[in-house]
């Protein structure tokens, strides 16, 4: 039985391009293990020869190169483990080339801190980090947790940006578990992860240890399911739970998935710093989990970051339970207009306790098809 999900990504935050060097620190790459899904990527052919040199003095010289940055990078120069990571992933030499010329790097300031970042060329992500970059309060984690470890549950890592902005405010005390369903975005996630010297983890065990565990998975209502996700590639953020049959001119994927629960059991019952959830719908699942946990355990989350996808007033609810729904925006319909002349969605701020309309209530009849899951109480 097919089950209805949406996939877990995120695109949070503003971007301000710099001039300033970020120096790279190599960390030793771990390999994947579990469940890895198979897509082909859509993108341009390689961009010209490779003249030799490595890719450590590559990027030496793309410091502040900004959009200018060489597309020539192979197969060959990555390191090993994004090398085996490729393969498993898209199967073969020739796919991996691919998209690695289909990729951009820049170097940009997310939550004020530089971040080397590697995205598809053609994906929205940098006019998407220009609006948020501080709507997670990822500078204030220490009012949450104001001594010792902390700890973050990313879900929707996307290119991961969050996460390893995440690490670098907090080195020697944070470890976030990023789960990110799309395999393109799964491997810039992890290339982006050992450009910027991120500790790849293998697991969260009891002794903490700093770093960031990257699991390829999206979330759903049970964990080992197969769901279809439609989308425009390589822009993942417009991803819907679909029949692929119902919408062909829609790429279409096929992902496992795992639950809430699943990716809270990683931390055991230690507290939680933050949760953030900016994934296009899976929050229909992953929130009522949040909101049965901390029923039962007031103190296992600090802070919930994210966003709501044409979310019924159950959800908001349950948002408005965390700082006021401070850390959540939420994209609801919205009305067809002189300059936009079809019914859409759009985004605005959850504000909560002031009487705002319920986001379900801005439906109409021109939003014919709902393209995010409802929360159901059963």
């Amino acid at each position: 039985m097919m089950v209805s999900v949406l996939f877990v990504f995120c695109l949070g935050g503003a971007l301000a391009i710099e001039d300033e060097a970020c120096t790279p620190r190599v960390s030793d790459g771990v390999e994947v293990s579990g469940d890895v899904l198979l897509q082909t990527s859509r993108h341009s052919s390689l961009m010209g020869p490779f003249d030799g040199t490595s890719l450590q003095q590559k990027s030496a010289v793309w410091e502040g190169a900004g959009s200018d940055v060489p597309a020539n990078l192979l197969f060959k120069d990555l390191p090993p483990h994004l090398q085996k990571l490729g393969l498993e992933l898209f199967g073969s030499e020739k796919a991996v080339n691919e998209l690695v010329a289909g990729s951009r790097e820049d170097n940009i300031m997310y939550a004020g801190i530089p971040v080397r970042l590697r995205t598809l060329d053609g994906s929205l992500a940098h006019g998407l980090f220009r609006i948020e970059a501080h709507g997670y309060g990822l500078e204030f984690l220490r009012q949450v947790s104001p001594t010792g470890a902390m700890q973050m549950l990313d879900v929707g890592g996307n290119y991961g940006v969050v996460a390893i902005a995440a690490f670098k405010l907090y080195p020697e005390h944070m470890r976030v578990l990023t789960v990110e369903p799309f395999p393109s975005n799964f491997f810039m996630l992890r290339w982006n992860m050992w450009l910027n010297g991120v500790p790849e983890l293998k697991e969260l065990s009891p002794d903490f240890v700093p770093g960031v565990l990257a699991l390829n998975h999206g979330v759903g209502d049970s964990k080992g399911e197969a769901s279809e996700l439609c989308y425009f590639p390589p822009n993942t953020m417009a991803a819907f739970s679909c029949n692929c049959t119902d919408w062909p001119l829609h790429q279409c994927m096929v992902m496992t998935t795992i639950s809430m629960e699943d990716l809270m059991g990683h931390f055991g019952e230690t507290p939680i710093t933050m949760i953030k959830m900016d994934c296009e719908g899976c929050e229909a699942y992953g929130l009522p989990a949040v909101t049965r946990i901390v029923q039962a355990s007031p103190s296992r989350v600090g802070r919930l970051a994210g966003e709501l996808h044409g979310p019924g007033p159950e959800l908001e609810a349950m948002a408005c339970h965390f700082d006021s729904g401070r850390y959540i925006s939420e994209v609801c319909p919205t009305a067809a207009t002189p300059k936009v002349p079809i019914a859409n969605y759009g985004p605005r701020q959850l504000l909560c306790g002031v009487g705002q309309a319920p986001c379900e209530s801005m439906r109409t009849s021109q939003h014919a098809k709902a393209l995010y899951p409802k929360y159901a109480s059963a």
